[in-house]
């Protein structure tokens, strides 16, 4: 009995083992399943929990997109480099560039544009630079910014158009012994046309002119008649050559008299009222001459006003644009035709081609000798004046 108590109790021992061995295992797999609450698994290595699935690494934060770089700043776009300027018309000391002096006697005057704004696209087309240096149309002031042009030692050559050829003769002189210098428009040093040293004169003979324009004159009045002048500044010296020459000039045509003469001073405004004044004091006048054609436009406006368009002739000096229309229409009989864009850029062409090596000889281009005339001169009246385009207004 005691036996079989303590076999039946072993028994109960074992099967109790059995069954909590069993239960053991049972939990582990509910354990593995992710079963609910189980005892803690024994310390026994019990088949190891199949490893909870490690919670599903939590998506490593998808890397934070690092934050985008911040762009970059897109590489400031190089800045293109700047195109390299064209070669600019060379300053003074630029490589291959010079620097052209043009000293001229004053501004405001459209022949004196018309120059200049050759004189400068003849510059820079060859890659020069040109600087006008003007005074106030005052001889002496001439002199002096010619003396200072040159003492600056900034300029590789100079084209001088001179007020009064004597008064700068010396320094012109002075001038061409240290870089290529050329005279335009008017002569200097009492000479006709080219002086010694220089490399050339571009311009014309005024008292040759003047006589040219005695002869429109004629050509206005073949009987004769009584004659009016208005002239331009009467101090500079280019004026009183011109006034002499007419004066020479109306003396071979004994029939024609030169009552009244008036300076003008170049200005239309001026020479308006010097019209007025010159056909009311001398209601028997047969024709007004202008020393300039800006000035002529001015006396035909008086010449009308008074009623008298085709009674009182009109001849003028110049060529311009406004002369031209007015010889077309009948208000003026004619004019003497000048190149101020020829003048201005045969000079400057010199001095540049000195200065780049290019042979120049002692070098006169007069305006009546231009080959646009087609050999027959400069005088321009109604019957040629279709045929011609003015260079100034």
């Amino acid at each position: 009995m005691t036996m079989k108590t303590i076999r039946r109790g072993a028994l109960r021992w074992r099967l109790g083992l059995t069954v909590a061995a069993g239960a053991l295992a049972l939990a582990g797999l509910a354990a593995a399943c992710g079963g609910g609450d189980s005892a803690e698994p024994a310390p026994a290595e019990p088949a190891a929990p199949a490893p909870a699935p490690e919670p599903a690494p939590a998506p490593e934060p998808a890397p934070a997109p690092e934050p985008a770089p911040a762009p970059e700043p897109a590489p400031a776009p190089e800045p293109a480099p700047a195109p390299e300027p064209a070669p600019a018309p060379a300053e003074s000391g630029a490589a291959g560039g010079k620097t052209i002096a043009y000293l001229i006697g004053g501004l405001g005057n459209t022949f004196i544009d018309a120059q200049l704004d050759e004189a400068k696209k003849v510059a820079e087309a060859r890659g020069h630079t040109l600087e006008v240096i003007a005074d106030e149309w005052d001889p002496a002031k001439q002199l002096n910014l010619i003396e200072d042009a040159l003492a600056s030692g900034k300029y590789d050559a100079m084209v001088i158009e001179a007020l009064d050829g004597s008064v700068v003769c010396d320094v012109t002189k002075q001038a061409a012994s240290q870089m290529p210098v050329a005279v335009v428009t008017a002569p200097v040093c009492g000479d006709e046309t080219f002086t010694e040293g220089t490399v050339a004169f571009s311009g014309r003979i005024d008292s040759e002119d003047a006589k040219t324009v005695a002869e429109i004159v004629h050509q206005a009045l073949p009987e004769g008649g009584n004659v009016a002048y208005i002239s331009g500044p009467a101090a500079l010296t280019i004026v009183q050559t011109f006034t002499t020459g007419l004066k020479d000039g109306l003396a071979q045509y004994p029939e024609i008299k030169l009552v009244a003469e008036v300076d003008a001073n170049y200005d239309p405004a001026q020479a308006l009222t010097a019209a007025e004044d010159l056909l009311q004091a001398n209601p028997d006048l047969d024709l007004i001459v202008a020393g300039a054609d800006n000035m002529a436009e001015s006396a035909a406006q008086a010449i009308e006003a008074a009623g008298k368009t085709g009674q009182v002739q009109l001849v003028g000096y110049g060529g311009t644009e406004g002369a031209f229309k007015l010889i077309q229409d009948g208000g003026m009989f004619g004019t003497l035709m000048l190149l101020p864009r020829q003048e201005a850029g045969n000079a400057v062409t010199a001095v540049i081609d000195t200065l780049e090596g290019k042979p120049v000889a002692q070098t006169t281009f007069l305006t009546r000798d231009d080959p646009s005339f087609g050999g027959k001169g400069n005088i321009v009246t109604a019957e040629n004046v279709a045929g011609l385009t003015a260079q100034w207004k």
